[in-house]
């Protein structure tokens, strides 16, 4: 068994150094080639010094080894096949304006087209001439001419009445009297009465307290608090519901202007509503006395 082990080992051995002895044998080759090569450069270099004409003996070394080098120029070889088409370039910038062509021939007249709009009027013309005189008429009724004479003096009424309303209009101003755009005349003689006198006091006038409806009207009640440097009742209660302001015929308000933190029933007892002299509302007590307002 030991004597088999030691002959395959013999073996191995005797392989290796048979490579081995290659691969030398190989690298000297080598290095003899390049020596050469080597030895037959620095020659030349040498021999080539100094000489002028020596083409054929200085040639370069890749000549005289049968290396690749730069060969004479060769004929010019036939067209190859033609190419695919490349992608279409860019759009190039845009030309110069060219000419105005040649004026073309007329074209044919077009359809009718909608009428315009209707021009201004035109200045009067001359007068004609006179024409002939028409035939006599038939003899009038005098009923019509007595017609006509009572319209006559309606109109002179009218404006009678006319010159009358003027006066009338100039005297509500003197008095006071203010009129608003909702066709209400708004007055005020300065009388301080508790509520219920107030409301008495504007119905045997014809009128009635003073209900603001809009900012306009509760600034004209505001125009007579400030006259008279007081409070001014406004025909506006919560007698009927606390808490439900209305109008003295019992339509709910569609307008209002409450002061701050109003109304609030200061003591369980201010159903009445007044306004200042900065035009907010407040509730009041009905018995107190405060400046009368009346529209109508």
């Amino acid at each position: 068994m030991h004597f088999l082990q030691r002959s395959d080992f013999n073996k191995d051995l005797k392989n290796s150094h048979s490579i081995t002895a290659v691969i030398w044998s190989f690298t000297m080759w080598v290095l003899n080639v390049f020596s050469m090569l080597l030895v037959a450069v620095v020659f030349q270099t040498i021999s080539c010094q100094g000489l002028t004409n020596a083409s054929d003996v200085c040639r370069p070394l890749s000549e005289i080894c049968g290396l690749s080098g730069k060969g004479e120029k060769g004929e010019k070889g036939e067209a190859g096949l033609r190419g695919s088409t490349g992608p279409i370039g860019k759009m190039g910038p845009q030309g110069a304006k060219g000419n105005i062509g040649p004026k073309g021939e007329k074209g044919d007249t077009g359809e009718r087209g909608m009428p315009g709009a209707q021009g201004s009027v035109g200045q009067k013309g001359a007068a004609g001439e006179k024409g002939n005189t028409g035939p006599k008429g038939d003899t009038g009724n005098m009923d019509a001419a007595y017609d006509m004479s009572r319209v006559i003096a309606l109109e002179n009424d009218l404006a009678d009445l006319k010159t009358v309303i003027g006066f009338a209009k100039q005297a509500l101003q003197l008095l006071g009297i203010k009129k608003t755009t909702s066709g209400k005349y708004i007055y005020s003689d300065g009388t301080n009465l508790p509520f219920s006198d107030a409301e008495a006091y504007c119905t045997n006038a014809n009128s009635a307290l003073i209900n603001p409806k809009t900012q306009e009207e509760n600034r004209a009640a505001q125009q007579f608090a400030k006259k008279y440097d007081s409070l001014a009742y406004l025909g506006v209660n919560d007698r009927m519901k606390e808490g439900t302001f209305v109008y003295q015929d019992g339509q709910r308000l569609t307008y209002t202007n409450w002061g701050s933190g109003e109304p609030n029933n200061y003591n369980n007892n201010e159903d009445c509503v007044t306004v200042s002299t900065d035009g907010e509302w407040n509730d009041v007590p009905c018995s107190l006395p405060y400046v009368v307002v009346c529209e109508f």
